[in-house]
């Protein structure tokens, strides 16, 4: 049975979050960032595959940390809204 494609997109996606968090820089995200860029809707992708597509390899390890950031970021948000959103759902009133 096949995997479907959104499915093996989320798998790239996160295993590429990983490589980046916790790996060492590589050209090899460079290569899986653009191939997620070209096979799938930019706008399913998170904002960071694009920034790490878009790294020029001679800036590498500082690109790298950008994305890093960036990613931080997006999970510090993510969770905020996050906390919001179940705070107002515990104050509806019935």
């Amino acid at each position: 049975m096949p995997i479907p494609r959104i499915n093996l997109k989320n798998y790239i996606v996160a295993t590429l979050k990983r490589m980046v968090l916790i790996e060492r820089p590589s050209l090899v995200l460079i290569m899986c960032a653009n191939y997620l860029m070209t096979t799938y809707d930019r706008e399913l992708l998170p904002d960071w595959v694009e920034a790490l597509a878009n790294i020029n390899p001679e800036l590498l390890v500082d690109g790298c940390d950008e994305v890093r950031r960036m990613i931080i970021m997006d999970e510090t948000i993510s969770s905020e809204v996050q906390k919001e959103s179940s705070r107002d759902y515990h104050e509806i009133e019935y």
